[in-house]
């Protein structure tokens, strides 16, 4: 019974000690001069990095109002800082330039969380940018893992008591 008990503990614990399965996500929102809204991985693998910009290839985005695909690129403050949103032709979409939005270096950068001021070059607009994180939800099949794992103790410590009687 004593370690029918412990076992209970101990898989109570490592539940709640273990870690996400899935990486913290980011979401970009902007507003202004220009209405885009996206989300990343906080700590993404870009899918070309050289020494002042990475860029992350095929997002899916809502731009204006309509589902894109797009490439993104990300400067850093030595090359205007921003982001440039390409669908067809370099920086189409947008050519946003102000701060950097991350932090690190290009082969491995995290972004930054807070609120942005940017210049869209493509028509001189002003533009706000919130990066926040997006709240984590636990993977469904180790919240299942558990529940079984839980019920068939549960149903196991149940027969023991039945026996006994």
């Amino acid at each position: 019974m004593r370690l029918l008990n412990r076992a209970l503990v101990v898989a109570f614990a490592t539940c709640l000690l273990s870690a996400p399965a899935s990486a913290q996500l980011v979401s970009f929102t902007f507003s202004g001069g220009l209405t885009a809204s996206w989300t990343l991985p906080q700590n993404p693998t870009p899918d070309f990095a050289n020494v002042e910009v990475f860029a992350i290839d095929n997002v899916d985005i809502l731009y204006e109002g309509s589902s894109r695909n797009v490439d993104l690129g990300f400067f850093t403050l030595g090359f205007g800082g921003g982001v440039c949103i390409q669908a067809v032709t370099v920086c189409d979409l947008g050519d946003l330039f102000g701060d950097q939005l991350f932090i690190g270096d290009v082969e491995s950068p995290t972004f930054a969380e807070g609120m942005f001021n940017l210049t869209n070059g493509n028509d001189d607009s002003e533009v706000l940018l919130r990066i926040e994180r997006v709240a984590t939800v636990p993977e469904p099949s180790a919240v299942m893992l558990l529940a079984v794992g839980a019920a068939g103790l549960l149903a196991v410590r149940r027969r023991r008591y039945s026996l006994r009687a």
